[in-house]
C-alpha cells in the first residue's frame, strides 16, 4: 500500500511540474495560458509594454537565446487610437502594406527579416515576422520569432529567441504559446 501511495505522490508531483501557469490581467482583459511545459511570469515595467509576461520552458529547451531573461516575452501596450476601430477595420488596417512596412521598419533598426507571414487569433489578424538579430552577444547562433496583433485596446506582442540550431523546432511550440494568448477587447 505504501508503495502505491508513492507512486501516486510521485506522479501528482510530475504532474505539477509540467502544467503550465497561466496570467491574467482583469483590467486590461490581456491573458495568456501557455502550453503544457512552459511557465509564465509577470514582467516589471518596459517601456515597449504596459503589460508584459516572460515565459520559459520547464525543462529548459527550446534553449533561451540572446540577452533577455525569457525564452518569450509577451506584452500588451494600449492605444488609445485603435478605440474607435472596429474588428473589421483593424483586420484591415493589418492586411495594408503600407502599416506591414511600417511594423517592419520598427523592427529592422535591430533584426533583420528573413520571412513574414499572418495569422488569426481570436478573430483578429497578425502579423508574424522571422528574424535575426543585427547585433549582440553570439549575434549569429540568434533567431527571433515576433508577432503583432492589434485590437480595439492596443497592441499585442509576442517576441521568442531561441539558437539558430533550435529555431525550426521552436517554431510550433512559439506559435502555440501566441495561441493561449487571450487579447484585450
Amino acid at each position: 500500500m505504501r508503495r502505491v501511495a508513492a507512486l501516486a505522490a510521485a506522479l501528482a508531483g510530475l504532474g505539477a511540474a509540467g502544467a503550465a501557469s497561466a496570467f491574467d490581467d482583469a483590467t486590461t482583459g490581456f491573458g495568456l495560458a501557455p502550453p503544457p511545459g512552459y511557465s509564465a511570469t509577470r514582467t516589471g515595467h518596459r517601456r515597449q509594454f504596459d503589460i508584459g509576461v516572460g515565459l520559459n520552458p520547464i525543462a529548459g529547451r527550446p534553449t533561451k537565446a540572446g540577452t533577455g531573461d525569457y525564452l518569450c516575452e509577451a506584452g500588451f501596450k494600449q492605444a488609445e487610437a485603435n478605440a474607435k476601430l472596429s474588428r473589421a477595420e483593424i483586420n484591415a488596417l493589418i492586411e495594408r502594406p503600407e502599416w506591414v512596412n511600417l511594423a517592419k521598419a520598427a523592427f529592422e533598426f535591430v533584426f533583420r527579416i528573413t520571412d513574414e507571414g499572418r495569422f488569426t487569433l481570436r478573430g483578429y489578424r497578425g502579423l508574424e515576422l522571422l528574424a535575426a538579430p543585427k547585433a549582440g552577444p553570439d549575434h549569429e547562433n540568434v533567431r527571433v520569432f515576433v508577432s503583432l496583433a492589434e485590437t480595439p485596446k492596443g497592441r499585442v506582442t509576442l517576441i521568442c529567441a531561441t539558437t539558430r540550431a533550435e529555431f525550426a523546432a521552436a517554431l510550433a511550440d512559439f506559435r502555440a504559446i501566441r495561441a493561449g494568448i487571450r487579447l484585450p477587447e
